[in-house]
């Protein structure tokens, strides 16, 4: 089984977005015997929260269910136990590194990284890091509806390229299967 990690600060807005949307996908694809899907925060003050009441409502103008999803803390043995761990920004990045060993931080990517746009950022007041040119899922938290908006739309598109490397690199390599 492939393991998914979706990780974000406090797992309340951007890492559950991602991981019911991949979760969704997943189920789609007809991949849920093979992909598992989870979210993590690099600093979860709330464990067991639920996601951002303004996250679900957009989530769910849109289909998606984040209602079973509670916040929990990123753990070296859950990054350990996952083959892909997706960073929502270059801070989530540094912070979980020092959460994990050396080893899985290899397995550690931003999600935006997968997909291909031409404007990777979207204002965010509070970032004030170096994204390497390859963008990032900033925090909507602070921000209006729109916010929340655009960065689901991102999500998406970047989900979507997630599951199609995934397929071309893992289920195609392991099972002989074709696109």
């Amino acid at each position: 089984m492939i393991s998914v990690l979706f990780i974000c600060r406090a797992n309340i807005c951007r890492s559950p977005t991602a991981h019911a949307v991949f979760a969704r996908l997943v189920a789609e694809a007809g991949y849920s015997d093979k992909i598992q899907v989870d979210s993590a925060g690099t600093n979860a003050p709330y464990p067991g929260r639920m996601p951002d009441k303004r996250v679900q409502k957009v989530a769910t103008e849109k289909g998606y269910d984040l209602s079973q999803l509670n916040a929990q803390q990123l753990t070296d043995a859950l990054a350990a136990d996952s083959d892909y761990l997706v960073v929502m920004d270059d801070r989530n990045y540094r912070d979980a590194t020092e959460l994990m060993s050396e080893a899985d931080q290899s397995k550690m990517r931003l999600l935006l990284s997968f997909a291909d746009f031409e404007d990777q950022q979207l204002y965010d007041p509070f970032f004030s890091g170096d994204t390497g040119g390859m963008g990032f899922i900033p925090e909507p938290m602070d921000s209006g509806e729109r916010a929340f908006k655009v960065v689901l739309e991102k999500i998406e598109v970047s989900c979507r390229a997630l599951l199609r490397e995934i397929e071309n690199r893992d289920l195609v390599a392991t099972t002989g299967a074709h696109e």
